[in-house]
């Protein structure tokens, strides 16, 4: 704990989306608090929850994020998708998006900011808007980077050439974080390498591990959610689906299974898998809870029998990376499966004999790994002496302990 002889430092922590649902930046908010900073969380998207103990405002205020609409209800870019054709729609949609990200988004976070000590930024969106209101207010500023963003696979649902400019958008914010920033912080030591070679510093890793001072017990858990017989195989797969995913091939291996095999996806985006789980005939048991206030998870899938990670490396960004959902599973002692290529989440359970290492893009892969774990009653109670040791060896109290001294070495205490 800092010592509280020093006058209280202030913080400012900013995230794109809502707090409820970035699980990294509530950890990092509750600790900043616990080591005595004076801590407010700004959120770019409001949450429908309040998370306690955790004094939270919404960005922007009374900027306007467009002028109302006529008669046609349609978005700009639903417009632009419609009437371009695909080069020009992606060039027209790229600027519109950077219109946002630059004009409407600076304003906000420039209209949102006080007089602070320190501004803690996850992720790059709002970096140009702190970057300035740092140098004039002579505040410091922290960068979180949860991933290397350039190198994100581009979303399936754009186009190449908007995919391609946009990253290279990032690419310049990331840029100027890594030249601007008092601190730089990421995930996972893969990731931390692969910054250091492309922006020649090295960030401080705080792993994104589970905190379970903050877990909360929700109402039902997953199996009762999801209408699940205790007799049932309940799989789940966590975290929104996104590029770098392997859902389809999953949904394939599901198929093949006798009735009582059950998925839940417990996220946003699996809508997009909607005809594919009715071409199979899996409704009924295909669960798409959605998204769930990040405190509540762990409790709410303890019951499920098995947690699978359907990443693949697509991209550096992915085979360094440490999913949410994998330390979810991990402290819900879940059976885990996941791809041999995720090299961090290797590293990690390897030497822990933890998991089930399968080729994700073959469904009899997915369907000879579930039926071992089925057979051999594996669930939450396999190896609990393994899951044990590597939970209190990446504990969240080692990681704020880094924070800590992160932030001794940004503000000189609090």
């Amino acid at each position: 704990m800092l010592t509280s002889a020093r006058p209280r430092k202030s913080i400012i922590c900013l995230t794109p989306v809502a707090l409820e649902h970035d699980t990294r930046a509530i950890k990092i908010a509750r600790s900043l608090i616990q080591l005595g900073y004076f801590t407010t969380v700004i959120e770019g998207v409001c949450s429908q929850n309040k998370i306690d103990g955790i004094d939270v405002t919404a960005l922007g205020g009374k900027v306007p994020h467009g002028s109302a609409r006529g008669p046609d209800k349609r978005s700009v870019g639903q417009r632009i998708k419609e009437v371009l054709p695909p080069a020009a729609r992606d060039l027209a949609l790229f600027h519109v998006d950077k219109y946002r990200r630059i004009k409407l988004d600076y304003r906000r976070v420039i209209q949102s900011l006080d007089e602070v000590d320190c501004i803690y930024l996850h992720g790059c969106t709002y970096a140009r808007a702190v970057i300035a209101h740092c140098l004039r207010k002579q505040a410091k500023f922290v960068y979180d980077a949860h991933d290397f963003y350039s190198r994100i696979p581009v979303p399936d649902d754009v186009g190449a050439g908007f995919g391609r400019r946009l990253r290279g958008h990032e690419r310049h914010l990331e840029e100027q974080c890594f030249a601007s920033a008092d601190a730089i912080v990421t995930v996972s030591s893969g990731l931390a390498n692969l910054m250091r070679d492309s922006f020649g510093r090295q960030p401080e890793v705080i792993m994104n591990s589970h905190n379970r001072f903050l877990e909360i017990e929700s109402s039902r858990d997953i199996r009762e959610e999801c209408g699940v017989r205790g007799s049932d195989f309940l799989l789940v797969s966590l975290g929104n689906a996104k590029s770098g995913q392997l859902i389809a091939t999953l949904l394939d291996a599901l198929a093949q299974l006798p009735e009582r095999f059950h998925l839940a996806c417990l996220g946003s985006g699996y809508e997009r898998y909607t005809l594919h789980i009715e071409k199979l005939g899996l409704q009924r048991r295909t669960h798409l809870l959605g998204a769930r206030p990040a405190p509540e998870i762990v409790p709410f899938i303890r019951t499920a029998d098995a947690s699978v990670l359907t990443y693949y490396a697509a991209s550096d960004n992915l085979k360094y990376a440490l999913p949410n959902g994998f330390f979810q599973s991990l402290a819900a002692r879940l059976s885990i499966i996941y791809s041999p290529d995720l090299l961090e989440v290797r590293k990690l359970c390897e030497p822990h004999t933890i998991g089930s290492q399968i080729n994700v893009h073959d469904p009899q892969a997915y369907v000879t790994a579930i039926e071992e774990i089925s057979e051999a009653n594996w669930g939450k109670s396999r190896n609990p002496a393994n899951y044990d040791a590597l939970l209190e060896e990446i504990d969240w109290s080692k990681q704020e302990q880094r924070l800590a001294a992160v932030m001794e070495s940004v503000l000189g205490g609090s």
